[in-house]
């Protein structure tokens, strides 16, 4: 009867703080209309609701696993740039919607002037229409969305925004990342060129220099403007 008890007690107290947990992310979610006014070239961070996220959160140790630039359009409208199944301009409130539980992280370069935003807003959007890249290679004919704001600070203002670090240097030895590497491995165009088994595209994979969300995030360059994390 007292273990009864108990466990009666632990399954309620456990109700309470999924309720009280479930409650605390639905009076968080952003309403547009008290976001603070978004500019040109401001980053964006999520966590997306991808097949992939689980593994680049084990890889990243962070809940940061997609990102995306913001474009402002002449009539005022808030697009984000972001390399999905392709690279496409998402309305602001759809993007959002894309994340667990509409967490959200707005960060914008400090001291980055109007005319700079736009050439980096172009650079983003001259990769419109590009596959994304499930390798995370760094090549333009596909890009994967961390490294589709590299490639628009780079191109766009000579800025290196984040660090690049070799693949093998993250948290790969879990089950997720080593489903996602096993299972396209064989396509991977590096590999195909220099690798005849799994072990050997491995080693080369883990060479890879690759571009995080959490790398950029961490760029003492960019201010956080909003966070509901």
């Amino acid at each position: 009867m007292r273990i009864r008890r108990i466990l009666l007690g632990f399954f309620v107290l456990l109700l309470v703080a999924v309720g009280t947990g479930a409650a605390w992310v639905k009076l968080t979610e952003p309403r547009l209309a008290d976001l603070p006014p978004l500019h040109n070239g401001d980053v964006l961070f999520q966590s997306a609701r991808s097949d992939q996220a689980l593994a680049i959160f084990l890889a990243t140790r962070s809940l940061y696993t997609h990102v995306g630039i913001v474009e402002k359009d002449p009539d005022g409208k808030i697009y984000v740039i972001q390399a999905a199944n392709v690279v496409v301009k998402t309305p602001l409130a759809a993007w959002i919607k894309q994340s667990y539980g509409e967490r959200l992280t707005i960060t914008r370069f400090r001291g980055l002037n109007a005319a700079t935003a736009s050439r980096i807003v172009q650079a983003a959007e001259k990769f419109e229409g590009t596959p994304y890249d499930f390798f995370f290679r760094l090549a333009p004919d596909n890009v994967y969305c961390s490294e589709l704001i590299y490639h628009a600070f780079q191109n766009g203002a000579g800025i290196s925004l984040g660090k690049l670090q070799p693949i093998g240097s993250l948290g790969i030895d879990n089950f997720a990342v080593r489903r996602i590497i096993k299972s396209r491995w064989r396509l991977d165009p590096d590999c195909q060129a220099k690798a005849t088994d799994f072990k050997a595209c491995y080693a080369i994979i883990k060479r890879r220099l690759i571009i995080t969300p959490v790398s950029l995030s961490r760029d003492a360059r960019l201010q956080t403007l909003y966070d509901n994390y």
